[in-house]
């Protein structure tokens, strides 16, 4: 960061920044997967092969995009490319070191629905007698095995969940939050059941992975030396999503500060205790020599949902201290955005069908015109 002028702001100083820690500050849409890739093809075409450079996405489908536009760019032979996931790469570093981690080198990756089978089968051995099955014992279980994935993801295991809900439990001022405090107690107690039970099957959850690569590297500085040998170069997109026990592995993974993060401030789809403005204040403590960049000029999506989230901005109380600026944007058709508050999730469904059914009589669109955009998965059928 220049001190006078302030934040870099050209995606072309973030491809040519070589070595030390750098933070991207950018929105989803302004080019930082692009500004990632294209550093990525610099580094490879010069001092670095393809193979030392490591990348980090949140989901399947980040790191599917971020390959395919590496693998475009990229001039010249690479042996392999490591643009993981944090559980796929710590997968298969696990692998790579499973000796030092005191695992086995084959062990098998569960899914959750797999994890749901699993306990299904040992329903009558999990305690269970304080939360209530409602006839439905997969939808429960799925609920929680949810939440334990959340827990992980910020480094939070069944022995500091149980700590919580005993201190809750000491502190209780009613019979509504003992009892809410030794429901908890019994989560902890699954919890626990829970990671016995892959043991005892010889399988570990995508959450687990990312636990067990830092217990590791925890106890064996060595093996984090070696990987920092290994990759001289990490990049991270999303950080915002990372949560707190991914971004516990950076400086364990690179030693040798040579790590490049980008992060939306302002979003945060899968943190659970903060924000990204959250991932970004994390990634500063750890380097606060940092160089900064701020990419803010949007390149895709302009139109349309620059218009949403003006028309949703003008709902904002005066005052409020919003997360970021609303992008800029002139609204030709100012109906072309209207916004309608429901009492439930069943009166919004009904509202949209409403809305799709006049829109296909009145023959203004046809039903490939229409997009949709729900919550969670499991709402979509609704």
């Amino acid at each position: 960061m220049n001190p006078e002028t302030g934040p870099e702001q050209d995606a072309t100083a973030i491809e040519h920044h070589d070595d030390g820690p750098a933070l991207v500050l950018a929105h989803s849409g302004a080019g930082r997967s692009e500004a990632i890739a294209r550093r990525f093809a610099r580094l490879a075409d010069g001092q670095l092969g393809a193979e030392q450079i490591a990348v980090l996405a949140h989901g399947p489908a980040a790191r599917g995009h971020l390959r395919s536009r590496i693998e475009v760019l990229l001039q010249g032979p690479y042996e392999e490319l490591w643009i993981e996931t944090w559980e796929g790469f710590a997968g298969r570093l696990l692998r790579d070191y499973a000796l030092e981690a005191g695992v086995d080198p084959f062990f098998e990756v569960v899914a959750p629905a797999d994890r749901l089978a699993i306990l299904l089968e040992r329903l009558d051995d999990l305690p269970l007698r304080r939360h209530e099955i409602r006839g439905n014992p997969a939808g429960l279980l799925a609920r929680l095995l949810e939440r334990m994935d959340v827990l992980k993801a910020e480094g939070v295991g069944p022995s500091e969940l149980r700590d919580f809900a005993r201190a809750a439990e000491r502190g209780a001022s009613g019979r509504a939050d003992r009892e809410a405090a030794l429901r908890e107690l019994e989560f902890a107690d699954l919890f626990e059941r829970h990671d016995a039970i892959l043991r005892e099957r010889g399988v570990i959850d995508e959450p687990e992975l990312v636990l067990e690569l830092g217990r590791m590297l925890s106890r064996r500085l060595d093996v984090g030396e070696a990987i920092g040998r290994r990759f001289p170069q990490l990049m991270i997109d999303e950080l915002e999503d990372a949560g707190t026990a991914r971004c516990g592995l950076i400086s364990m993974l690179a030693p040798h500060g040579n790590v490049l993060a980008a992060c939306d401030p302002d979003q945060g789809l899968h943190a659970f205790r903060a924000y990204g403005e959250a991932g970004a204040a994390r990634f500063l403590r750890t380097y606060p020599e940092a160089t900064r960049f701020e990419l803010s000029s949007p390149r895709r999506g302009a139109a349309g949902p620059a218009a949403v989230c003006a028309a949703i901005s003008g709902l904002l109380p005066a005052g409020y201290d919003g997360r970021g600026p609303v992008p800029p944007t002139a609204v030709d058709d100012p109906d072309s955005v209207r916004l309608w508050r429901c009492a439930n999730e069943r009166a919004q469904a009904q509202a949209v069908a409403r809305e799709i059914a006049h829109l296909l009589a009145s023959g203004e669109c046809l039903p490939e015109d229409l997009c949709v955009v729900t919550g969670p998965a499991g709402r979509e059928g609704r």
